[in-house]
């Protein structure tokens, strides 16, 4: 429902009108600027901490939608900075006020989250209606995914009715939460693994493994020898998930495997847990380089390095290398290993944020010369703006919600840090404070909401990130390194 039309109905005095479902549609009326009504949007959010009803879903997904429009117009004008983001104040008024966008739409996708009653049937109708904002509906199909027996049976039936690639990838996504409940749905989910659309094949295989649904084995050991670097990874650990085997890539020894115990595991094995702990990198081909251990299976590869002082601190002892060092040791060597047929970029944040191109380019030896030079004539510098390095990487690579139905430029973020993120606010541009780090995860959400994009994360040092860091490739589908 517009939230104009709820807006009427309050006002009029209907049977449903609520005095904090009013409060909701007041603070949320139009967009007008999140910072601005940030105090009373808190306290209308607040007012209907206790409210369940499917009337409220409504409410506030409509009030999810104002937001989402006005953090469009930030981004927009953000945009414009991303091959050289040296915060004006102007700019930093603009990081207010999308901090503002990121805490009030979270905010939102929690309430919701939590439905009760007769309001998780009215979310789970608005997650699988693709007249809904995808990006709203992706970042709640976990949750809906939770709800169980309530969305079980409309998933299942999306998922054979849907041709729209984000329609396809949200059912999925709900039938994932689901678990091993949603197994009756295993023919529908099989026969995705070989969609022409990439999110959707790796969303079916963590689907599959979620659910474990062990008739897929075979089909996932054929599929091995038929995706490409990045994605045969997801087929392992979906293979590793529910048979409890861990042969990596090595098609060869899953053949073995199941032609002698394929039968005796289809009548007696069991799935394992639908939440498993994060997979360890597959062993890498040989023809696959390695970032500080990392395969490189990606075709399109952005490093995303912090360059800020503190990476002048040593590795260890007193005569080692730098971090600052080590960093371009290891990202010279991941250069030189990606070959000319993959394409790459190089993003370094501190204070401002800097990158090698304003597009991806071919990694062939001539830019990889060129980007060491460029990494070699860099002066470190003060600040640690890891929210402001994201938002270039996804600018760069255009893997924002508005181009879903296209392939991203990039496929593969290796994130490198020492510590914890920094920020400037406008009252205090010239002194550095420490930024919330949930905020830069909020964004990568918002970006990337149906994962396109692979995030592994590197730290270095004991800078205080590591949390932060583990959290952030946990959530990119990546994996981290601490050295």
């Amino acid at each position: 429902m517009p939230l104009s039309v709820l807006l009427s109905c309050l006002l009029v005095g209907g049977a449903t009108c609520q005095q904090p479902l009013r409060q909701i549609a007041a603070a949320f009326a139009a967009p007008v600027g999140a910072a601005e009504r940030a105090q009373p949007r808190s306290q209308a959010l607040t007012a209907v901490q206790s409210v369940d009803s499917a009337d409220l879903v409504s409410a506030l997904v409509s009030a999810w939608g104002v937001v989402h429009t006005e953090a469009r117009v930030v981004e927009r004008a953000r945009g414009r900075v991303a091959e050289q983001l040296m915060p004006s104040v102007s700019e930093m008024r603009d990081r207010v006020e999308l901090d503002a966008c990121l805490a009030q739409m979270a905010a939102i996708e929690a309430l919701l989250a939590k439905s009760e009653g007769d309001a998780r049937q009215a979310l789970a109708k608005v997650v699988l209606d693709g007249r809904y904002p995808s990006q709203l509906r992706a970042v709640l199909a976990p949750a809906v995914g939770r709800f169980g027996a309530v969305a079980q049976d409309a998933a299942t039936e999306e998922l054979a009715d849907a041709k729209r690639p984000d329609d396809v990838w949200v059912a999925l996504r709900v039938l994932q939460g689901i678990g091993g409940r949603a197994r009756p749905a295993g023919p529908a989910i099989r026969s995705r693994i070989e969609d022409r659309e990439p999110m959707v094949r790796v969303q079916a295989l963590r689907t599959l493994a979620a659910i474990g649904d062990r008739a897929s084995v075979p089909l996932l050991i054929e599929r091995l020898e038929a995706e490409d670097d990045r994605r045969r990874n997801a087929v392992v650990a979906a293979l590793e998930q529910l048979t409890g085997q861990e042969f990596g890539l090595l098609v060869g020894s899953w053949k073995a495997w199941w032609s002698s115990e394929g039968q005796a595991f289809l009548q007696n094995g069991r799935p394992k847990a639908k939440d498993p702990k994060p997979a360890k990198p597959a062993a890498a081909p040989a023809t696959t380089s390695a970032y500080f251990g990392i395969p490189q299976d990606g075709r399109a590869v952005l490093y995303l390095v912090d360059f800020s002082q503190s990476m002048r601190a040593r590795m260890s002892g007193k005569t080692g290398p730098t971090r600052w060092q080590e960093c371009l040791r290891e990202l010279g060597q991941a250069l030189d290993g990606l070959g000319a047929d993959r394409t790459f970029n190089v993003v370094v944040f501190a204070q401002r944020v800097l990158a090698f191109r304003t597009r991806q380019v071919p990694a062939d030896e001539r830019n990889v010369a060129a980007a060491k030079t460029w990494l070699d004539e860099l002066k470190l510098e003060l600040g640690t703006a890891i929210f402001e390095g994201f938002e270039v990487a996804y600018h760069l690579g255009g893997a924002r919600i508005e181009d879903r139905y296209f392939e991203p430029e990039i496929d593969t973020i290796f994130f490198l840090s020492d510590g914890l993120p920094t920020v400037r606010r406008p009252q205090s541009p010239k002194r550095l404070a420490q930024d919330d780090p949930q905020r830069t995860l909020a964004l990568i959400r918002r970006r990337d909401p149906f994962r396109l994009v692979v995030v592994n994360a590197v730290m270095l040092g004991k800078g205080g990130g590591g949390g932060f860091l583990r959290q952030l490739a946990a959530q990119g589908e990546g994996l981290f390194v601490a050295r």
